[in-house]
């Protein structure tokens, strides 16, 4: 081996070795190239900074060419007006990372086939290869169809919604011919919703319970109801129904099964407008105050089973005479609630 010392000045200084084999050569730059049979081995720093910041910087490999770049046949440049690396001829790595930008000529699969005009490159498992296109597309333009706008489309362009056809629920509509179905939950977030017609609430059979809801929804459905009740077929109020006008009833007014209120001091609370009053002890009390109640309210009540009751007027009940009401057996009064006081409406006692 032997060994030369080189005092470059200028370490962007291109030295051509083309028949030194087994030299090593050190310079003022502490940069050490060993030449070989086949390589060049640098266990130094490599510094190309060119003879000014501008130019561009020059690694030049094979025999010198006046035809190929830099007088190379390939090389690779540092392109300092266009700030990349250019690589002139084939590039082979086992992978690679782009942190910016890339332009590339050509891309080579396994074989170091460039493949033809049309073809995909494709990974067979065990490398890549050049292969035909499954698709060539025949769609030359895209219609608009029922409730849209903007076409045809022939190269670009954007579709839209047909308002006049498909309402926004956010815009006022209206809704004609045909039957709207929603399969799904339908939340009016205003204050009304106004229907020029009529509303069905039909259920998924004919025979299930149809409920209307009011209020935010429970475990139940809602906090107050209108449901109508297939069997025995009524409609249910799940709270108090205000009627401002007249209630006609063609068939019967039906009050249901008394609820038993015990008497407590000779009080009972009032619940429905149909009750049965138990004595507090033993089977003889006295009822002298109905609690509970709104102006206009009617209430019919009865002794329980075996319980004589003696209605008096020394609480909040009127009756009809002045004198207390005995009931016994099937006896029973109605009363109506003026908003402060009972008042008598009827009385009976239908024979034993």
């Amino acid at each position: 081996m032997k060994k030369i010392t080189s005092k470059l000045t200028k370490p962007s200084y291109l030295i051509l070795f083309s028949i030194l084999i087994g030299i090593t050569v050190t310079s003022a730059y502490a940069l050490t190239i060993t030449l070989g049979a086949d390589k060049v081995i640098v266990t130094g720093d490599l510094d190309l900074t060119g003879t000014s910041s501008v130019d561009d910087d020059i690694i030049g490999f094979d025999a010198l060419d006046a035809e190929g770049v830099g007088g190379f046949t390939r090389s690779l440049i540092w392109d300092e007006s266009e700030n990349r690396f250019v690589f002139n001829g084939e590039v082979s790595v086992s992978s690679l990372n782009v942190v910016g930008s890339a332009d590339i000529n050509s891309i080579l699969d396994s074989t170091d086939d460039i493949g033809i005009s049309g073809q995909i490159l494709s990974s067979t498992g065990s490398g890549t290869d050049w292969i035909a296109s499954s698709g060539g597309g025949t769609v030359t333009s895209v219609a608009s169809g029922t409730g849209l706008l903007g076409g045809p489309i022939t190269s670009s362009g954007a579709l839209s919604v047909n308002p006049s056809v498909v309402p926004f629920l956010s815009n006022s509509n209206t809704f004609s011919g045909g039957i709207n179905t929603f399969s799904g939950n339908m939340q009016v977030t205003g204050d009304r919703l106004n229907v020029d017609g009529r509303v069905g609430v039909l259920g998924e059979t004919a025979v299930d319970d149809d409920t209307l809801g009011f209020d935010s929804a429970t475990e139940g459905g809602y906090t107050e109801s209108l449901m109508w009740d297939e069997v025995p077929g009524e409609f249910v109020f799940s709270d108090d129904l205000n009627v401002s006008g007249n209630i006609i009833v063609g068939g019967f007014l039906n009050y249901g099964s008394p609820i038993i209120l015990p008497l407590v001091s000779d009080a009972v609370t009032a619940t429905k407008s149909y009750h049965t009053i138990a004595a507090e002890t033993g089977t003889s009390d006295t009822l002298d105050t109905i609690n509970g109640g709104t102006t206009g309210d009617i209430i019919i009540i009865k002794p329980d089973t075996g319980d004589t009751i003696t209605i008096d007027v020394t609480g909040n009940i009127l009756l009809e005479n002045g004198s207390p009401l005995v009931l016994s057996f099937d006896d029973f009064a109605g009363f109506l609630y003026d908003g402060s006081t009972w008042l008598e409406v009827f009385r009976a006692s239908p024979a034993a």
